[in-house]
């Protein structure tokens, strides 16, 4: 995606794939590589702040999700927050239920993380992410879990390849500072001054989020940690965390000049949400999707990741079966269907 074979006055390389065509911050435009055709032996991922998942199912934002879903042919998205304490809804309303049975010739799993410990939020609740699976790699879903403090902080899912490869994804929100009640900073400001820790959650969370990294790159796992970082990911703190996990930020890394990158937030200026991830992930395709695609104020970012890379090769394709439904469109059917429900 990067070429720098013509060069300036001085040997400088200078970039000429579409990338830096793109002026700084434009506001509505997609940046990058358009999110269109997937090759069969790629992974799209994708992230998005929708703020606000809705209380309620078959609203417009889960709408818009779904759609983008199914559009792009995303094989993980994460989600930031989804403001909902999802234990204090009806179950018919809840994440879970929302997506089971959804896509009737796939499969769909959903790992949520929220504030599950906090005893002041109602039905709405700052802060919280998920990751929604699709598909084949629904399939090689092994494990799943959300950060240990059940703040709502991040989600994330494992998925085995072959040779005992596995693939971590996470989606993180890392709140911003806010005085506003019972926003996901206060949240989780009270959580640590009950632990004695009176530092800044937004600090507490890189050094945790960081343990989980290092424990998991331990073990092996390939990892992509996406998310809002609600700071320029250009900065100081963001690049000294990138390099005490050893992350590689596959979003930045398109741009020959890291000044050209995106605000991310309609209301912003700069890029706050991005993808990392360890170094031997392959991507072959990666962008920032315009302003108003998705479900939120967020630009849906998206990378296009070589399975062998992260899952090995020769991966066989999984076995998907069509539910049986009634008929409903068949009068002879629904007779039927009623005889039998009445005398039973």
């Amino acid at each position: 995606m990067v070429s720098c074979t013509d060069t300036a006055s001085g040997g400088r390389p200078v970039r000429v794939d579409r990338w830096d065509r793109q002026g700084s911050n434009r506001p509505m435009e997609a940046v990058g590589d358009e999110c269109a055709l997937k090759l069969s032996t790629s992974l799209r991922l994708m992230t998005q702040n929708i703020n606000g998942f809705g209380q309620f199912a078959e609203n417009i934002k889960e709408l818009a999700v779904k759609e983008l879903l199914i559009e792009k042919k995303i094989d993980v998205m994460g989600i930031q927050e989804t403001n909902v304490c999802w234990h204090k809804m009806q179950n018919k309303h809840k994440i879970w239920d929302r997506f089971r049975g959804w896509k009737e010739c796939g499969s769909c799993k959903v790992s949520v993380a929220y504030n599950s410990i906090d005893t002041i939020s109602a039905k709405s609740q700052y802060g919280g992410t998920s990751l929604i699976t699709m598909d084949m790699l629904a399939h090689r879903l092994i494990d799943s879990g959300v950060d240990n403090t059940n703040l709502g902080r991040w989600a994330w899912s494992r998925y085995r390849g072959k040779e005992g490869r596995v693939l971590q994804i996470v989606s993180v929100y890392r709140p911003c500072r806010s005085g506003k009640y019972n926003s996901a900073y206060l949240q989780q400001m009270r959580y640590h001054l009950r632990h004695n820790d009176a530092r800044c959650p937004r600090e507490v969370l890189l050094e945790h989020l960081a343990d989980h990294i290092e424990t998991y790159k331990e073990k092996g796992d390939s990892m992509v940690v996406m998310g809002d970082w609600n700071e320029d990911v250009r900065g100081a703190t963001i690049g000294e965390f990138k390099e005490n996990t050893g992350l590689v930020d596959v979003m930045l890394q398109q741009f020959l000049d890291e000044d050209n990158a995106p605000a991310t937030y309609n209301r912003g200026k700069y890029p706050i949400d991005t993808i990392l991830t360890t170094r031997g992930v392959d991507i072959t395709g990666a962008g920032y999707l315009a302003f108003g695609e998705g479900a939120g104020d967020h630009r849906p970012l998206y990378i296009d990741v070589d399975i062998s890379s992260v899952l090995g090769s020769d991966l066989p394709p999984p076995t998907t079966y069509v539910a049986r439904r009634l008929k409903c469109d068949d009068p002879r059917v629904v007779r039927a269907y009623n005889k039998a429900f009445k005398v039973s």
